[in-house]
């Protein structure tokens, strides 16, 4: 199928906002077996990929460097499509988890301008009485067949009908990991150790810059009416947006990325300054208090 990026502003804000209305308005259930695999070509205009480095401040000489996820606007219009099938309301989805492997190579990625997603469902867990979590795996395959990056996100979903999660595969020891994630306090120091830091703005207009050039709009993530309409109280980062920015800094402080683990621990209020804390192959993001927001370990693909 062909759909719309945000090259083209008004018809993507098209396909965006039906997406978005039908699923705020619409039942929330979940047919786990429902959801049909998707593919889509994507083309990166170099205008697209220019303000893709222009907001995550990557310089022109580090720009093969830095892997940013530059189709995600038809990634998006992707997942909305998955989570539709599946039949559910995204007021009740969380991004929790990400994972990205560059098969063919960080400079293969970054300079690949014409793409196919191919995404689909992988599994859905039974985590609770009334949650699950959903995984989405996406292979980016560039003009001549070669799979240049797999991408997999998990994201919570809460408040389902119980008897939709009948016969489910279930994992407690994973639902866990979930509940002491709020929990779970920073273990690596901004002042001991080898561990290198970075400082990481995040202006309060940057969930908005980052929809513009990825396509995700949720109003949680632009503006402070939006997030009182879902009963936050702030506004809070996308969470591939962090993922982008974590990337752009490890490249900054030397660290391979050609694989990178992601798990979100608590929101990235927007106005603020987050910390990357880097030890090894290991990371931390931590908010201006000190809280941890993220962690994760980025390393080099085995050969």
């Amino acid at each position: 199928m062909t759909l719309p990026s945000v090259d083209t502003p008004w018809a993507y804000a098209w396909a965006y906002g039906r997406a978005a209305v039908a699923s705020l308005l619409g039942a929330h259930r979940l047919f786990a077996d429902a959801a049909v695999p998707r593919r889509a070509p994507v083309q990166i205009s170099p205008r697209l990929a220019h303000r893709w480095r222009a907001l995550f401040d990557v310089p022109a000489r580090a720009s093969t460097r830095v892997p940013l996820l530059s189709n995600q606007s038809v990634g998006t219009l992707l997942y909305a499509q998955l989570f539709a099938d599946l039949g559910l309301n995204m007021r009740h989805l969380l991004h929790l988890q990400h994972r990205t492997t560059h098969h063919a190579g960080v400079e293969a990625c970054t300079r690949s301008r014409d793409q196919r997603l191919d995404c689909h469902v992988r599994r859905v867990l039974r985590l609770s009485e009334d949650r699950v979590l959903v995984e989405v795996q996406t292979l980016v395959i560039d003009a001549g067949g070669q799979l240049l990056t797999q991408i997999e996100d998990g994201f919570v979903v809460n408040r389902l009908p119980a008897a939709d999660l009948a016969g489910l595969p279930s994992d407690r020891q994973l639902l866990r990991e979930l509940l002491g994630l709020r929990r779970r306090l920073p273990r690596l120091s901004t002042t001991e150790g080898q561990a290198q830091v970075s400082e990481m703005p995040v202006p309060l207009g940057m969930g908005l810059a980052y929809g513009r050039v990825s396509g995700d709009m949720n109003p949680v993530h632009c503006c402070r009416l939006g997030a009182w309409l879902f009963g936050l109280k702030r506004p809070f980062l996308q969470g591939l947006a962090l993922r982008n920015l974590v990337m752009r800094h490890l490249v900054e402080l030397g660290a391979p990325v050609d694989g990178l683990q992601l798990t979100f621990a608590a929101p990235a209020v927007l106005g603020q300054a987050l910390l990357l804390v880097v030890d090894g192959k290991d990371f931390e993001v931590h908010d201006a208090k000190g809280r941890l927001v993220a962690f994760g370990s980025s390393a080099r693909v085995a050969a």
